[in-house]
């Protein structure tokens, strides 16, 4: 156990965690199985460092790929921009 700025100890949680974008469509994605500490007090959340990459790497491909390709697009449909699914990353990063 870590302790929390508040003062509180924190405990390593093994859970979903969501990712919010900016993408029309697509407001969050749920990944299952993420490390993160959680205090027990104050309720804060952190990841961890190989979890925070992991996340970090995920939003970085899902906003540069999936958002700008579809800011380019102004012809094609909301539908049509938002039918990407979260097995592409999975295939990306071998998981």
């Amino acid at each position: 156990m870590t302790t929390c700025a508040c003062g509180g100890n924190s405990k390593l949680i093994i859970d979903q965690y969501v990712i919010n974008t900016r993408i029309p469509g697509n407001r969050q994605i749920i990944l299952k199985n993420v490390r993160y500490r959680q205090c027990k007090i104050c309720g804060e959340m952190e990841l961890t460092e190989d979890s925070q990459k992991w996340v970090d790497g995920l939003r970085s491909h899902y906003m540069h790929n999936h958002y700008e390709k579809s800011k380019e697009q102004n012809d094609s449909s909301i539908e049509e921009a938002s039918s990407v699914k979260v097995k592409d990353f999975f295939k990306l990063f071998r998981l």
